[in-house]
């Protein structure tokens, strides 16, 4: 089940990064969007989830390894859009 919810940040992340310079607007948006999964989860595993899952540290590694080449192509992207007449 974890995945689903990496998943769902890294796409938050990837397209506020991408679209973030033509629309600066998408990242409180985005930042309000993993916030309110943030506290989802921590309510639900307050009061709703009986026993928590047990994952190992590769689904956390993967998900950093992806999200680390954001920042370069949000860079990319921007450097491409402001010299763009």
């Amino acid at each position: 089940m974890m995945h689903f919810k990496y998943s769902s940040v890294i796409m938050q992340v990837y397209i506020s990064f991408f679209y973030g310079m033509q629309i600066p607007l998408l990242f409180p948006i985005a930042l309000f969007g993993i916030f309110n999964m943030y506290m989802n989860e921590r309510l639900l595993l307050a009061y709703y989830y009986k026993k928590p899952p047990m994952y190992d540290l590769a689904l956390h590694l993967e998900a950093l390894t992806r999200i680390r080449f954001a920042p370069i192509l949000c860079f990319l992207l921007a450097f491409w859009n402001m010299n763009n007449t």
